[in-house]
């Protein structure tokens, strides 16, 4: 079998595949994630790669084969590599989704805290930064025994003396554990002097064992956020109720498709399932990984995950057929996920540990906006609010403490840098701040960590083009003025494209630019979000200053500027202060479920509660949909702060 091996710049990743392999499976196999919306099929032309003058394309390239200038490239997944070559992916294309922890992880801005609910009906929603890390009703207690040895006398079994001693010190009806656990039972009541430490988790009378050790043992829990692109995780010490760590990385099912559907679509094989299921495990325990090796603890100390995600997520994490998601009437297998091992879900690094899951709403609102909710407060409060997770899928939940509902808006990746010409991720280099100074018109942004701009993510997006809107650059409908300087404004292969970072100052010497095809990209994407809410609104009666707090989730909240998202209309135009960011919501909810017992069965309350709207079978949100593509909207007077009216 002829075999050939294929490197790629700058990272440096190498992989050797089967001669007549794309281009786009070698990057895959190297563990490179490249823009591929279309699913390989060469028509959304998102992944160019650029070849040397060397360069000898196969017959087969035809079209796909592109000079531009001095630069040449090819469609990485039209192209087969016929023999050992290099090829050089833009940073801001691509992420190594393997071998590396990628990603900072917030659970809150830092900024201005949202309002909550008082500390004394509801201290389990204290934010981090307060300190509050009380237990209350842990999601596994743990109790120091003391055990009666065995003697001639008594000469019954271990497992009889350790749930006798069980019985002792709670109601337990019920009392099951692991043959695992089994296992190591005589070692650890010796070696404790029969004074073992006890961990359980109890429901009603139930009693379930997940570890037992000696007193001085550590003991964790890991609170787990499983999103479309990245995973995020905390490690909770359940001795004292604090985040002792918390890491973040790319979902290595990036590699299999951005979105969910295309997800949905590849895993209808049972191959393809198979290979997204083995990646969000891969991703886990590399997670799980690091937690150990930072903490110099054993995998036996990790004895439960909550687990928040979307519902193609959690699909895909118990290797489970997603496909009846995308089909009327959008059914999922489940909604609540019964109890299980992390073994069950195929997490070999703590397979004993037990796996616990927030409920989903509906086929595309899932545990990890159960979780938001119940992090944000809102569904204890009774003012109504709205909570925005601007994601790769968008979900909107509108209410208060009596009633909540929600939807989602499929606003697509642009949010997170995906179908954007030099858009990327947030990551070092990242255009994250935009602006043009007047009178003299000049460009000034900030980039992640100060490098050198290697491309825009999804706050510099936003501000982009509400900067080009408000210099008169575009028109309300994201086109160019025929006005803007020539030396600026060019024609790119996409059509007319804006210069924003010079070649000479960014990291790939290019040019970096948004084009109007960028911008419509994004007008589509706010006008879904903008269109979401006003849906919800209407469907109750109500209006945008009827809402008296909006949480906004998840990175790209955390840097988006206020002004510019009302001036795009992505963001009503209401009073500012009653926007609030409110970082990573589901990962924070994760956490508050692993503390407190209060909190998992608020959750419970939040996800029977809610209402959920399938948008796909609404016409009235096409038609707000269509009315909120213009910028900011096709009415200017729900925008007065804009428009001066």
């Amino acid at each position: 079998m002829d075999m050939v091996r294929v490197r790629f710049t700058p990272s440096g990743a190498e992989a050797v595949v089967k001669k007549g392999t794309t281009v786009l499976e070698a990057a895959r196999a190297a563990g490179i994630a490249m823009e591929s919306p279309c699913g390989g099929q060469g028509s959304c032309r998102r992944c160019l790669v650029e070849v040397g003058s060397d360069f000898v394309p196969p017959v087969s390239a035809g079209e796909f084969y592109i000079i531009q200038g001095r630069f040449r490239y090819i469609l990485a997944c039209q192209t087969a590599v016929e023999r050992d070559g290099e090829f050089h992916i833009p940073e801001e294309k691509s992420a190594i989704v393997t071998g590396r922890d990628v990603l900072p992880c917030l659970c809150h801005s830092g900024g201005e805290e949202p309002r909550r609910l008082s500390a004394e009906n509801a201290s389990y929603l204290m934010p981090e930064e307060s300190g509050a890390a009380q237990l209350d009703g842990p999601l596994i207690e743990n109790s120091d025994l003391v055990i009666t040895p065995p003697s001639v006398e008594d000469n019954s079994s271990d497992w009889s003396r350790l749930t006798r001693a069980v019985k002792g010190i709670c109601n337990a009806g019920e009392i099951t554990a692991s043959r695992e656990l089994l296992s190591d039972l005589p070692g650890v009541l010796r070696d404790s002097g029969w004074k073992p430490r006890v961990y359980m988790h109890r429901k009603g009378e139930s009693v379930g064992i997940v570890s037992v050790s000696t007193p001085e043992s550590s003991h964790y829990c890991i609170a787990l956020d499983i999103g479309t692109t990245t995973l995020a995780a905390s490690l909770v010490d359940m001795g004292s109720g604090k985040v002792v760590s918390t890491k973040a990385c790319y979902n290595p099912q990036l590699l299999h498709g951005e979105d969910v559907i295309t997800r949905i679509i590849a895993a209808e094989k049972e191959e393809g399932r198979k290979l997204l299921h083995g990646a969000v495990v891969e991703g886990i325990e590399e997670l799980i990984g690091t937690f150990l090796k930072e903490r110099m603890c054993d995998r036996r100390d990790i004895t439960a995950i909550f687990c928040a995600g979307n519902t193609t997520m959690i699909h895909l994490l118990l290797s489970i057929p997603p496909r009846s998601i995308r089909l009327a009437p959008y059914v999922p297998v489940f909604q609540a996920v019964p109890l299980m091992k992390a073994g069950d879900a195929g997490i070999s690094l703590v397979p004993h540990a037990l796996l616990f899951f927030f409920p989903a709403i509906s086929s595309y609102v899932g545990g990890d906006i159960t979780a938001g909710v119940l992090s944000s407060g809102m569904a204890g409060c009774d003012e109504i609010s709205i909570l925005m997770d601007m994601g790769t899928n968008g979900e909107v939940v509108l209410g208060c403490s009596e009633w909540l509902t929600t939807c989602s808006c499929s606003a697509g990746p642009a949010f997170e840098g995906g179908g954007i010409t030099h858009g990327m991720r947030a990551s070092a280099g990242a255009l994250h701040s935009f602006e043009i100074a007047m009178p003299e018109r000049t460009f000034r942004y900030e980039t992640i960590c100060d490098e050198k701009a290697r491309g825009i993510c999804g706050s510099g997006l936003i501000d982009i083009v509400a900067e080009l809107l408000k210099a008169k650059y575009i028109d309300r409908s994201g086109r160019f003025d025929s006005g803007v300087s020539a030396d600026l404004l060019r024609e790119g292969e996409s059509g007319a494209e804006l210069v924003i970072v010079e070649g000479e100052k960014s990291s790939s010497g290019k040019d970096i630019t948004i084009s109007e095809a960028d911008i419509a990209n994004i007008v589509r994407s706010k006008g879904a979000i903008h269109a979401g809410m006003e849906f919800l609104l209407s469907k109750m009666g109500l209006n945008f200053m009827d809402v008296r707090s909006f949480y906004i989730a998840g990175g790209f909240g955390c840097a988006l500027n206020i002004e510019n998202g009302v001036r795009t209309g992505l963001l009503p135009d209401v009073p500012r202060d009653r926007f609030h960011f409110i970082g990573n919501s589901a990962l924070q909810g994760a956490i508050m479920a692993v503390r407190s017992g209060r909190a998992r069965t608020e959750a419970d309350r939040i996800a029977g509660m809610m209402a959920g709207f399938e948008l796909s079978e609404e016409h009235e949100f096409m038609n707000r949909y269509t009315a909120a593509l213009f910028l900011p909207h096709t009415e200017l007077d729900r925008f007065p702060s804009v428009t001066g009216s």
